[in-house]
């Protein structure tokens, strides 16, 4: 085997992480850390107990997960993390929503301002996090871009946020499909294959698992694996190299290209990805 590359926080590693989180949803967000200058740690107050939410917008680690203890913190807050704490530190979080398939996730905050969006932008160099007002306006930014920067998409406060323009429309959001949706996809598709072509949000690494599952399983296992994904049947594993003993990263499912002696499990899809983050 060649060496192995890591595997992406992708679209799909996003959106189990999402379905692990739900239960923070009505909690209470009594604290706000940024431990480093590109990552942002919320303390959420939910089921009589705290959560930490990681958001990292670093260009290489990009990625949102629970993590299992609260963050060293900065001596001098930075400007991002004085106007979070103003504006939504003891806001309640209502909602924690993906944008389609992508890499986009909203996390509304009731406040008695009114409800502040804090959008979460996971685009690789592009990675941002961004509070949006209640009136829609952009309010503060972790990165601020300027009309010389990208002249598509300025990041600049008081103006009207905008999804990032790398949104794909028309392509087919896989917790959406049916299992005829499937049947009919790929009957469609033909050979060779191009599962990214069709899908929304699909990372390489996904599309290649999607048609390791269609090889070893044909239709069927395709089929089966899309209801296991709309369900949230999660099995979590944690990929290392034996030889390296370097952890690759985590996956929702068990992966078909590595050898079941490199995966091993783990009772959360955050708690894989916080310990392969760590050891990286």
């Amino acid at each position: 085997m060649a060496t192995p590359k890591n595997i992406p926080f992708d679209s799909l590693n996003l959106y189990a992480v999402l379905t692990e989180c739900q239960p923070l949803v009505g909690g209470r967000i009594q604290d706000i850390r940024q431990p480093e200058p590109l990552t942002v740690v919320l303390e959420v107050y939910a089921q009589r107990r705290e959560h930490y939410l990681l958001i990292s917008a670093d260009a290489q680690f990009a990625r949102l997960h629970r993590v299992s203890k609260r963050p060293p913190n900065a001596p001098t807050p930075p400007p991002f993390l004085q106007s979070l704490r103003k504006h939504i530190e003891g806001g309640t979080l209502t909602q924690i929503e993906q944008i389609g398939f992508d890499r986009i996730v909203s996390l509304h905050v009731r406040t008695r301002e009114g409800e502040y969006r804090l959008m979460v932008e996971l685009m690789g160099k592009h990675s941002n996090i961004i509070l949006v007002e209640p009136t829609g306006l952009v309010r503060s930014a972790l990165k601020w871009v300027s009309p010389r920067q990208s002249e598509a998409r300025p990041i600049r406060a008081g103006e009207p946020y905008r999804l990032p323009p790398t949104r794909v429309e028309g392509l087919l959001n896989p917790l959406t499909m049916t299992d005829d949706d499937w049947r009919t996809l790929i009957t469609q598709m033909g050979e060779p294959r191009d599962w990214q072509a069709h899908i929304e949000g699909l990372s390489r690494f996904t599309a290649d698992e999607l048609e390791a599952v269609y090889r070893a399983g044909s239709v069927d296992g395709v089929v089966a694996w899309a209801r296991r994904l709309r369900e949230g049947a999660w099995q979590p594993v944690l990929i290392r190299d034996p030889q390296t003993r370097r952890a690759l990263g985590a996956y929702p499912f068990p992966s078909l290209r590595f050898p079941d002696s490199w995966q091993h499990a783990r009772t959360s899809v955050s708690l894989a990805w916080e310990q392969a983050f760590s050891e990286r």
